[in-house]
């Protein structure tokens, strides 16, 4: 016979057990690969320019290497939208509805089951600018070995890592309210 030790839900196992992330790894996988290519594209070019060039990109006419922030945070915005919605959200009737409400009179911790998702969505994000960064990084040693401009993808990368803690923490803030706001309007069992 199991103990109440023994009947506890491991809430994060259970999230990455129940959970169909394909469709969010593959448009993951698509958006790395997107950004792969365009680096590896903007490093040729800027490898590729002849003296003329260089000697304008001194005077800031010349194209050179550097992370595109727009198209950065549109990825992000991509890869990060769809495992959010599959993590927080369900389609019930025509309407989307918080996936915790459903769970409101069930024997569950909300909370620690709003903690698991946190967490994958955490971890989902910071993989994807981690990939980036590991992306934008490589290209440029792969086309400038040691003369990467490193000083000019610093700020770039900082800006994208700005905006990955907010645009996360805008999703996870208005995730809360969502559910706080469903769960007053939602009639009582009782």
């Amino acid at each position: 016979m199991k103990t109440a030790k023994d009947q506890k839900i491991n809430y994060l196992k259970y999230e990455k057990e129940h959970r169909k992330p394909a469709m969010s790894r593959i448009l993951t996988a698509a958006c790395l690969l997107w950004m792969f290519i365009t680096a590896a594209a903007e490093a040729s070019s800027a490898s590729q320019a002849s003296l003329a060039l260089q000697s304008a990109a001194a005077a800031g006419t010349a194209q050179t290497f550097t992370m595109n922030t727009f198209r950065y945070v549109v990825l992000f915005t991509i890869a990060t939208t769809v495992p959010y919605n599959d993590l927080f959200y369900i389609s019930e009737q025509g309407k989307t509805v918080p996936v915790l409400s459903k769970y409101r009179f069930a024997p569950v911790d909300i909370r620690k089951m709003r903690r698991a998702k946190t967490f994958l969505l955490l971890r989902g994000a910071g993989f994807f600018y981690i990939c980036s960064l590991i992306i934008y990084i490589a290209t440029g040693f792969g086309y400038f070995g040691s003369g990467i401009p490193l000083q000019m993808l610093m700020p770039r990368f900082g800006f994208a890592l700005l905006f990955s803690v907010c645009l996360t923490a805008v999703m996870l803030v208005s995730e809360r309210i969502r559910f706080q706001l469903y769960a007053s309007q939602a009639p009582s069992r009782t």
